[in-house]
């Protein structure tokens, strides 16, 4: 875990109580040392399942943390990075070294490869967009005026929908 977490097994998770006065009528309440943590849910059922989430960690004894109010598995996922952080240090590390074939290479792979690690897809563009998105401004990086590598999302802007765009012919313009 990244710096320096406190850890308890002093947790006492309380029931459900109903709030008629809310949006989100049903709450969840429980305390982690010293501190009361709570969290509102529109239908009981969810609060059920995340009080029976607590008391499970609970039961498998793991700590929590004590400014989080999570247990230690939780904070754990918190912290780890995506893949859209890993695979976009991962080829900012590689890239300066790289010949142009191999970072054309890393870029196409890894646009690739992302698309199918993403697991909510709401809001997407189409496949072919967000490829082209991956493999031309995420996965590349330019050396920008002082000599550093940046991600090319840092150095240049994307032209907007309605700007022209060549097409490469002469005749079609």
């Amino acid at each position: 875990m990244r710096g320096t977490r406190m850890l308890t097994y002093d947790v006492q998770i309380w029931g459900i109580r109903k709030r008629t006065n809310r949006a989100a009528s049903y709450q969840l309440r429980w305390r982690v040392g010293p501190q009361p943590f709570s969290k509102s849910f529109k239908i009981k059922a969810q609060a059920d399942g995340r009080r029976a989430e607590l008391l499970a960690a609970l039961r498998n004894r793991e700590r929590f943390d004590t400014d989080l109010g999570l247990p230690e598995s939780e904070v754990r996922a918190l912290e780890s990075p995506t893949w859209y952080s890993h695979a976009r240090a991962y080829a900012e590390m590689k890239w300066p070294d790289a010949s142009a074939k191999h970072r054309a290479s890393i870029a196409d792979a890894l646009a690739t490869v992302t698309p199918r690690l993403v697991t909510d897809n709401r809001g997407a563009p189409t496949p072919k967009v967000l490829r082209a998105a991956l493999y031309s401004w995420v996965f590349r990086f330019v050396r920008g005026d002082d000599g550093v590598t940046r991600p090319r999302t840092e150095v240049e802007a994307p032209l907007p929908k309605s700007w022209p765009r060549s097409t490469g012919s002469v005749a079609s313009q």
